[in-house]
């Protein structure tokens, strides 16, 4: 046998794998599944801050919802977002179908770049630094643009990705294994 002549660098990094995450949701939809769950339960949805990981996994598809429900990777990232709406005017009946995408460079939490909390974050935009206040008002402003402010959401189908380590080689276990136990989150073996 030939011996080995590469000796054992404990201090040696090793790089980790990034990995894509993906999250679908339909936003009304997602919203009713959550609220009933709370008021079946007889709890407050507007002051409830805990939903069960079935409850949420029925609201939301793909690894990027589990993976932040679980906490297995870490709670901020740098979030990209297409979002494809259906709007009406009531007034008229007009319909109007479009899809708007946003992505940041700057790195925050989930509810941060959704704009569901008061944040001091300030992202760029065009050189200069504007206060962000959220997917929900950028959104809010485009349809205003869009449709001088006359159009009413009627669905919002919604894409989230991030790319993203996990937070440790257990971490990963523990996603995996998750992800493998629960193939009615969507993300099990295929059969």
């Amino acid at each position: 046998m030939k011996k080995r002549n590469k000796k054992y660098n404990g201090k040696q990094v090793v790089k980790q794998k990034i990995h894509k995450f993906q999250m679908t949701w339909e936003v009304n939809e997602a919203r009713s599944i959550i609220e009933l769950h709370h008021l079946l339960n007889g709890v407050d949805p507007q002051e409830s801050t805990h939903t069960p990981l079935k409850v949420w996994m029925k609201a939301h598809k793909g690894d990027l919802a589990l993976a932040l429900k679980t906490q297995t990777i870490p709670a901020e990232q740098s979030f990209h977002i297409v979002s494809r709406i259906h709007a009406v005017n009531e007034k008229t009946g007009e319909t109007v179908d479009c899809e708007f995408q946003l992505a940041t460079d700057t790195v925050m939490h989930l509810w941060q770049f959704l704009g569901d909390v008061e944040s001091e974050i300030y992202v760029n935009d065009g050189g200069f630094k504007k206060k962000w206040l959220g997917f929900n008002h950028e959104l809010e402003a485009y349809l205003k643009e869009v449709g001088n402010g006359e159009f009413v959401v009627k669905t919002n189908h919604c894409c989230l990705t991030c790319f993203s380590t996990f937070k440790s080689f257990r971490h990963e276990m523990e996603f995996k294994s998750i992800n493998l136990m629960n193939p009615e989150f969507g993300l099990g073996v295929e059969g």
